[in-house]
């Protein structure tokens, strides 16, 4: 964890293979990210992404085509699987 301002900020995402090995993402969704040809994540997608998935509120301004949707999806559909496959 990082200090920004007095407050506690998560690793930036700097490959979306971390995704799997340090959030526990399925590796079928990191390879639909490559084969949608994301090849490593923008910087609201590095920044937006661990908040997220920590389970802390994000508040995010970048320009259109930044990866904004992608960076508030991605935790929704890692935190989704486990919601219908828990059963």
């Amino acid at each position: 964890m990082f200090m920004f301002l007095g407050i506690m900020s998560h690793p930036h995402l700097k490959i979306f293979q971390t995704l799997s090995s340090r959030h526990g993402c399925e590796s079928y969704l990191v390879r639909n990210f490559a084969e949608l040809g994301f090849k490593e994540p923008t910087p609201i997608q590095r920044q937006g992404i661990p908040v997220l998935l920590s389970g802390r509120e994000c508040f995010a301004c970048a320009l259109t085509g930044s990866g904004k949707t992608l960076a508030f999806v991605s935790p929704m559909l890692m935190k989704l699987k486990g919601i219908f496959f828990s059963f």
